[in-house]
């Protein structure tokens, strides 16, 4: 299963771009977006 940020209100949807920065700063996870979903994060 794919693990995906939820972002459900405007505020939410306002802070969405840091958020993911905040997730693809982390090496682990980078390293596991880029080789098992084609560096997408959906």
């Amino acid at each position: 299963l794919r693990v995906v940020p939820l972002f459900e209100t405007v505020k939410d949807l306002r802070g969405a771009g840091s958020v993911i920065r905040k997730l693809l700063s982390i090496d682990w996870y980078r390293e596991h977006i880029i080789q098992n979903h084609n560096g997408h994060q959906e």
